[in-house]
C-alpha cells in the first residue's frame, strides 16, 4: 500500500498547537489570550475627575501600570495621588504610601477623601534607602496585599552606597542613582503585571540653562530610566491661584497633559481643574466644564441648554428641575413705588452693580430672563456660565446623569480616536497619490 500523504495543515491550526505547547511548557500567565488583551472596564479605577479621565483616554489609573506625575512645587502632585488613592479605597482596593520626603500629614489626606482608619489603607512606609523602597514595594506586590502605590518622592530616594558614605556626591551621581532605579524597576515591572497592582512616583522639574527648554519637555530626576520603564507620564502645571472674598489664596488651578501614553493618546491637555487645599478637588465644577467639551451640555451664542441625550436621560430618571431664583410675592401698591424709586435714584447715580447675576433679584419681575421657565419645573438652559452653575446648584441631582453621559463620552472618545486616526493615515496616502500624480 501507498503511503498516505499527510495532510498540511492550515496556518490557524499551527498557532493552536504552538499555543498550546507553549502554555504546557511556560504557563497561561506568559501566553497571553486574545480575550485577555483588551484592557476592560475593571482593570481601570477612574480618578474621579472627568477631564483628567479623559486626558488618560482609558478612562482612569490602568492596574498593573507605573505612572509618574511630576510638576512644579505646589502643583498638586501629592495632592492628586492622595485623590487617587481615596478613589481605590472607594472599590475596595489597598493602597500604600511610601513617605520618603517624610510629609504625610493624615489630615491633610483626609482633605482628599483618603481614609487612614480603614483596612483599605494599608501602611504608610518611610524608607531609609531606595533599595529598601523597592524591596518593601516588590515583597508587597509579590503577596497581593495592595493595589496601589504612591512613592513620594524620586528625588527623596537615595541608594544605600550613598548613606552608609561608601560614595561621596559627584559628577557621576545622578547617572548612579538612575542605575539603581533602573535595576530595581526592570525587576518590579513583571510582578506589578501579574498581581494587577499600579505604582506612581512623584517627580520634580528642575531648571536648566538651556534657552530651548520652553519648548522642550521639562527635566526630571531619576534619568531616562523611569521615562522608558512608565506607562504614563504626566506632568502637572499650575495655572494660577484660587483666591476667597479677602483675595487670599486658598488653591490651585491646575492642568494636566500627557507626555508619554502607552494605553492612547500622547500630548492630551485637559481642561483647567480647581484644587482647594481646604476641600480637595472641585469635582462638579470640573463635570460641567467636561460635559460642555464633549457636547453633553450644548452652547448656542451666550446660551448653554441640555444635548438630546441628556433630555432623555433626565426625563428616564424624572428629573424636574428647580428655579434657582424664584419670584417673590407681589409687593404692595405702597411698596412698589418705594422700589421703583429707590431705582431711579440708583440709576442716576450709576450705582448699579454691572456684574452678571443670577436671575433677577427685583420682586416686581414675574420671572427670571436669564434661566427659562416651563410650567413643569424649569428647562435645563441658562445664558452664561454663572446661571448654568446656579442652576446646578438648585438641582443637585443632575450631576449624576451629566457625569454619566460625560464617562460615556470618555469610553466612547477612545475607540473613536483609533477610527480618526486612520482616516487621517487615509488622507496622507491620498495627499502623497496626488503629489505623485502632479510629478508625472
Amino acid at each position: 500500500m501507498a503511503k498516505q500523504e499527510k495532510k498540511e495543515l492550515t496556518r490557524e491550526e499551527k498557532i493552536a498547537a504552538w499555543r498550546e505547547k507553549e502554555i504546557e511548557k511556560h504557563g497561561e500567565h506568559v501566553m497571553i489570550s486574545k480575550a485577555n488583551r483588551i484592557l476592560k472596564t475593571e482593570d481601570v479605577v477612574p480618578t474621579g475627575i472627568p477631564s483628567l479621565d479623559w486626558t488618560l483616554v482609558v478612562g482612569g489609573i490602568a492596574r498593573g501600570r507605573v505612572y509618574i506625575f511630576y510638576g512644579d512645587p505646589s502643583s498638586g502632585k501629592t495632592a492628586l495621588s492622595l485623590h487617587i488613592m481615596a478613589q481605590y479605597q472607594k472599590q475596595g482596593l489597598y493602597v500604600m504610601f511610601i513617605d520618603a520626603e517624610n510629609t504625610f500629614e493624615t489630615e491633610f489626606a483626609k482633605v482628599f477623601g483618603v481614609d487612614v482608619e480603614a483596612d483599605t489603607f494599608f501602611e504608610v512606609v518611610k524608607p531609609e534607602t531606595t533599595e529598601q523602597t523597592f524591596e518593601i514595594i516588590t515583597s508587597a506586590v509579590r503577596a497581593g496585599v495592595v493595589d496601589l502605590i504612591v512613592v513620594d518622592s524620586v528625588p527623596a530616594l537615595r541608594p544605600k552606597d550613598m548613606v552608609e558614605g561608601n560614595r561621596k556626591p559627584d559628577n557621576m551621581t545622578a547617572m548612579f542613582k538612575a542605575g539603581v532605579f533602573g535595576r530595581n524597576l526592570e525587576m518590579l515591572i513583571p510582578e506589578m503585571a501579574k498581581a494587577r497592582a499600579s505604582v506612581i512616583f512623584i517627580n520634580h522639574t528642575y531648571e536648566t540653562n538651556d534657552p530651548f527648554a520652553q519648548y522642550k519637555e521639562a527635566p526630571t530626576k531619576g534619568g531616562n530610566t523611569l521615562k522608558y520603564n512608565c506607562d504614563v507620564r504626566l506632568q502637572i502645571h499650575a495655572k494660577g491661584m484660587l483666591k476667597n472674598k479677602l483675595d487670599q489664596d486658598i488653591g490651585t488651578k491646575v492642568v494636566y497633559k500627557v507626555w508619554k501614553n502607552k494605553l492612547g493618546i500622547n500630548h492630551r491637555l485637559s481642561n483647567q481643574v480647581r484644587l482647594n487645599w481646604l476641600k480637595g478637588f472641585m469635582i462638579n465644577d470640573n463635570v460641567i466644564k467636561t460635559a460642555v467639551d464633549l457636547d453633553v451640555i450644548q452652547i448656542a451664542g451666550a446660551w448653554y441648554y441640555a444635548s438630546d441625550k441628556l433630555k432623555g436621560l433626565f426625563e428616564k430618571m424624572k428629573i424636574v428641575l428647580v428655579d434657582p431664583n424664584p419670584p417673590k410675592e407681589s409687593a404692595s401698591d405702597e411698596d412698589k413705588q418705594k422700589l421703583e424709586g429707590e431705582a431711579k435714584k440708583q440709576v442716576k447715580s450709576k450705582k448699579v452693580d454691572e456684574v452678571e447675576t443670577v436671575g433677577s433679584t427685583d420682586p416686581l419681575v414675574e420671572k427670571d430672563d436669564k434661566i427659562k421657565v416651563e410650567e413643569k419645573g424649569v428647562e435645563f438652559r441658562a445664558q452664561g456660565m454663572a446661571n448654568l452653575l446656579a442652576l446646578i446648584k438648585a438641582n443637585p441631582q443632575v450631576i449624576k446623569p451629566i457625569k454619566k453621559l460625560v464617562y460615556d463620552e470618555i469610553a466612547l472618545d477612545r475607540f473613536l480616536s483609533e477610527e480618526n486616526a486612520e482616516v487621517d493615515e487615509e488622507k496622507t496616502e491620498k495627499k502623497k497619490d496626488k503629489k505623485d500624480k502632479k510629478g508625472d
